[in-house]
């Protein structure tokens, strides 16, 4: 039971800093495109990919390794739920 509210209380963080990210990342792309000196696309543009990676790069594989370890945890809570019944079915 502690091990799924944990769970819960990291999704909730994941959930809440993705948002957050996601804002922000909407907006440097709206800033961007409007500042930006060179004719690419925003969508094909590398300048544009570099500088999101050089100011958000850290952040999302911050949030990528957190979405890995909740659904780990998901998983190993899915299956000990079953008082190990399922995992020896599923090893045999």
């Amino acid at each position: 039971m502690k091990d799924s509210m944990q769970t819960e209380l990291m999704h909730k963080r994941w959930e809440k800093e993705f948002d957050k990210l996601e804002d922000e990342i909407e907006w440097f792309r709206t800033y961007f495109a409007n500042v930006k000196e060179c004719k690419c696309k925003i969508e094909k543009c590398r300048h544009y990919k570099r500088a999101r990676h050089k100011i958000f790069g850290n952040r999302i594989d911050e949030l990528y390794n957190l979405r890995l370890q909740i659904g780990f945890r998901v998983y190993r809570e899915t299956i000990h739920s079953d008082n190990g019944s399922k995992s020896e079915t599923l090893w045999q």
